[in-house]
């Protein structure tokens, strides 16, 4: 009996213990939050979104709405980290908080941008990254001037880029136009119109290679191993044609390398070698009289502009004072060329009677240095020259003589321009150029 009575007591225990459980969860089921407690940097907003409450901790939320009616998407921008903790004082949505200054932007951004969400500068208010690129266009390719000529255009002890066709490039600009300097020292002008191609040329002997034989010498040591059809003889020099260069050859239908050794500037004489690039193992003989071309004639008719400078070291006749002669040399050049951009700079150092048969033959395209380079005014206001008497005298002669003022060691004889010379002949076919439309 007694122990009936325990049992019972015991489940009425537990039955009492079951409902006061029930009751208190219940109690917490019905329970309303107390907001204004919580400590949770994110708290619920009217539209069910999250706002940053910047006194219950150091984050942003990029998922937040933008106050920009022109963004409504919450995606987050995940090329973006939320601001650090120095940064939440002042790039925080909240309009209590001040924003960056020129941002309308209701999140923190870059600089000078409208969007409601952090994005890479100059990006307009999507808020899904921009994964596309827009590939760089490549640099349109430079414009070729190339300038044809002996020492005179190669610039005779002119270093640092004093030579007219490197100062000629820094006035057009190195970016758009790349001004070849052609130039070779003690050309004449026959050899000079076979660089350029304006003149064929052919093998003046025999040239016998033996089985093994990787180079022969060819020319006589006066470094004639061609010439034209009537005889004239193909002077090379060792500067084989500066950037216009000549190194490679084509005779027959095979190429070939020139090799310039030995050269003396006295009586110009060097060794001319012949290099073979194939078929070393055979013997090969090349004929007298086989056609050849200078790598360089087949650049010339790349090119956007010519400049022609020669004739001081002859090669139009034994009759210095022949205009007539030299004057189509250069016509023949420019016929080869196919091309109506061209300058020919009227030669300074022969009689100035030349310069009215140029200008008659090439009209605005015939730089009249000279004119310019005796002009007391331009050479003391614009070039700002302390004149010696000799130089006014040179100038004010009937001849217009260049002055040494402009002259290489400031010599009164010397052929070669100095500096100044070569500065005030580039400055003359950069703006006789910008008159013709050439750049």
């Amino acid at each position: 009996m007694k122990t009936n009575i325990l049992t019972i007591a015991k489940k009425i225990l537990i039955c009492s213990l079951a409902f006061v459980l029930c009751l208190s969860c219940v109690g917490c089921n019905n329970k309303t939050p107390d907001n204004s407690s919580s400590n949770l940097p994110y708290t619920p907003n009217a539209s069910g979104d999250s706002t940053f409450d910047g006194s219950a901790g150091n984050q942003s939320n990029n998922d937040t709405t933008s106050e920009d009616s022109s963004t409504t998407t919450s995606t987050p921008d995940f090329n973006q980290s939320k601001p650090s903790q120095q940064n939440n004082s002042s790039n925080n949505s909240s309009s209590s908080i001040p924003t960056p200054s020129n941002n309308s932007s209701s999140k923190p951004t870059a600089s000078n941008n409208s969007s409601s969400k952090p994005t890479s500068s100059n990006n307009s208010s999507s808020s899904t990254p921009n994964t596309s690129s827009t590939p760089t266009p490549p640099p349109a390719p430079r414009l070729i001037v190339s300038c044809w000529g002996d020492s005179l255009t190669e610039g005779m002890r002119m270093t640092n880029g004093n030579d007219f066709p490197s100062l000629l490039n820094n006035m057009l600009g190195t970016d758009k136009y790349d001004v070849l300097n052609g130039g070779d020292g003690g050309e004449d002008t026959i050899t000079i119109m076979a660089r350029q191609g304006a003149l064929k040329i052919f093998t003046s002997n025999q040239i016998t290679f033996k089985a093994g034989d990787a180079s022969v010498r060819i020319g006589d040591g006066k470094g004639n191993g061609f010439e034209t059809a009537d005889g004239e003889v193909i002077r090379l020099t060792a500067a084989l044609g500066r950037e216009m260069p000549i190194n490679n050859i084509t005779i027959g239908s095979q190429q070939y390398k020139l090799v310039l050794n030995n050269f003396d500037w006295s009586d110009r004489s060097c060794e001319v070698y012949l290099q073979r690039t194939s078929g070393f193992d055979s013997a090969l003989t090349i004929e007298k009289g086989t056609e050849a071309k200078f790598a360089s004639a087949d650049l010339a008719k790349t090119n956007h502009c010519d400049i022609y400078l020669m004739g001081c070291n002859g090669g139009y006749g034994t009759n210095k004072n022949n205009y007539k002669a030299l004057i189509a040399q250069h016509q023949q050049m420019i016929d080869y060329r196919g091309n109506d951009n061209y300058l020919v700079i009227i030669p300074y150092w022969t009689s100035n009677t030349f310069t009215k048969y140029f200008i008659e033959a090439f009209g605005d395209k015939a730089i009249d240095f000279r004119a310019a380079a005796t002009d007391q005014s331009i050479l003391e206001d614009t070039l700002h020259l302390n004149l010696t008497d000799l130089d006014k005298t040179q100038i004010a002669s009937s001849q217009k003589i260049i002055p040494p003022c402009l002259r290489l060691n400031n010599s009164a004889t010397d052929v070669h321009l100095n500096q100044t010379g070569y500065l005030l002949l580039a400055q003359l076919l950069h703006t006789r150029g910008q008159e013709l439309g050439y750049w």
